[in-house]
């Protein structure tokens, strides 16, 4: 008998079974393939391999702005892809030896749960990838089995040459036409990524503009850069169809009443993810959950059968790996007595794009409709001394504050490393940090993180380095 059975071992699902081993709990994890889930196999981590080999390039190509002289940069994409492969590979060991080390029982199958999995003894039925089975029994589980990519109905989809986000990384060579259907994180990183290496990149977008979660002065910022690295973005456009030609691929491209055909070698669908909860036996159960829009949870993490909790892509929320690992460690204290609510207040989201973005709290479109009292303070890179010697001064940082309290509520940055400097505002709008908070704080020097400093210092109208 196990104290926990965890479904799952994405980030969601590892974070919550170490943990809860750590904390005395006989704990087993079931994974069918390998551990790390989809962000560590074929999604957050490989991509970030890829866009850091597109970064070198870059960054060797702008090498004669700086004075140094690089005679030929080239790309060698088997090495590209190898070294992709490693990385993917040395944090899968890692995770291997992490799970004995803590305690952790990890089984390779798929499991599903059986009608006893709603009683006090909770019975989940395993088929072993060695073909044989077993069922095991537990006081709780939690369900982190993720999502798969959603596919939309369009005539030709399933074409030789149309992939999608998994295979993207697997390409066997830069490609010189891709078209990516989607233009939201997944589909904007990838239009980056191959088109530092090369390819002519063009997005699809249904929707009047790209990344339609973003703030939207940063998403029509993103907008713009993406065209100037000479990728082409078609928004408010459908597409009618995929078909051969030529051995290549067309989309028929429907704005309005226009049609527009794009030749492509290849053809990335990113629309989005669906919850992967196809197989698990929740019918079962009694579990309230829709094909569509994944298991439903309360703030505690537990479904509405007491001992099943959910967590991750598959009840549907934010599909974060970040967001997933908080919650794992939510459920488990909850399984250990400590009923402790999940906290979505301050989640950041972040785009490895060059440059990049990212965002906290609410953006401004969220805070005028909310009706909330506030004043948007924004602060450009130029006038940040460290990014103008990094030749990285486009951008800008935006802190959303409440008047007159000048709490942070929201902020949202494009420009180099975005990703990393935005933890502190995290933080700040986390703890309702006041914009004083910020601008009081010393913050070292010659640095990125005193823009932050700065804009925080302009939401009382005092800028020291810019008019």
């Amino acid at each position: 008998m196990y104290d926990l059975i965890v479904i799952g071992a994405g980030p969601g699902g590892y974070h919550a079974a170490i943990h809860a081993a750590q904390e005395g709990l006989k704990t087993a994890l079931i994974e069918k393939n390998r551990l790390g889930g989809v962000c560590l196999q074929e999604g957050c981590i490989p991509t970030k391999s890829l866009v850091h080999s597109a970064e070198v390039l870059r960054t060797c190509r702008d090498a004669h702005l700086f004075g140094v002289e690089i005679e030929k940069s080239s790309v060698n994409w088997h090495a590209v892809q190898k070294h992709k492969e490693k990385v993917v590979d040395q944090l899968t060991k890692g995770l291997e030896q992490l799970m004995p080390a803590n305690g952790v029982e990890v089984l390779y199958g798929k499991a599903a749960l059986t009608e006893k999995s709603a009683g006090p003894e909770k019975e989940v039925a395993v088929q072993l990838n060695d073909g044989a089975r077993t069922t095991l029994t537990t006081r709780n589980i939690i369900i982190a089995t993720g999502s798969s990519p959603s596919l939309p109905p369009i005539p030709g989809i399933d074409l030789p040459g149309v992939i999608g986000s998994r295979e993207a990384l697997e390409l066997t060579s830069v490609l010189e036409k891709l078209l990516i259907i989607g233009g939201g994180v997944i589909g904007v990183e990838f239009a980056s990524i191959y088109s530092a290496f090369g390819s002519a990149v063009t997005i699809v977008e249904f929707l009047p503009k790209i990344l339609s979660s973003m703030d939207g002065e940063i998403a029509k910022r993103m907008e713009a850069e993406l065209r100037r690295n000479r990728i082409k973005i078609l928004t408010g456009s459908r597409v009618k169809e995929i078909r051969e030609a030529d051995k290549i691929l067309e989309a028929v491209i429907e704005k309005g009443d226009k049609e527009e055909i794009i030749p492509a070698d290849t053809i990335l669908i990113a629309t989005g993810r669906k919850p992967s909860v196809q197989g698990l036996g929740l019918e079962y159960t009694g579990i309230e959950y829709a094909e569509n829009s994944g298991i439903q949870v309360n703030s505690l993490m537990e479904t509405n059968i007491e001992g099943i909790y959910a967590i991750g892509d598959v009840t549907g929320n934010y599909l974060l790996a970040h967001v997933a690992s908080a919650e794992g460690i939510t459920a488990v204290d909850n399984i250990l007595g400590k009923k402790r609510e999940m906290n979505y207040k301050a989640v950041p989201n972040a785009i490895y794009t060059h440059p990049e973005a990212a965002g906290v709290g609410l953006t401004e479109e969220e805070a005028r409709e909310q009706g909330i009292a506030y004043k948007a303070t924004k602060f450009m890179f130029s006038g940040n001394s460290r990014a103008v010697t990094m030749g990285e001064n486009r951008g800008l940082i935006k802190l959303i504050t409440t008047v007159p309290e000048n709490t942070v509520v929201g902020a949202h940055i494009i420009g180099p490393n975005a990703s990393e400097l935005i933890q502190e505002l995290v933080l700040a709008v986390n703890t309702s940090a006041t914009a004083e908070d910020i601008s009081r704080t010393i913050h070292a020097h010659p640095t990125l993180s005193e823009a932050l400093m700065e804009t925080a210092q302009g939401v009382s109208g005092r800028f020291t380095h810019m008019l």
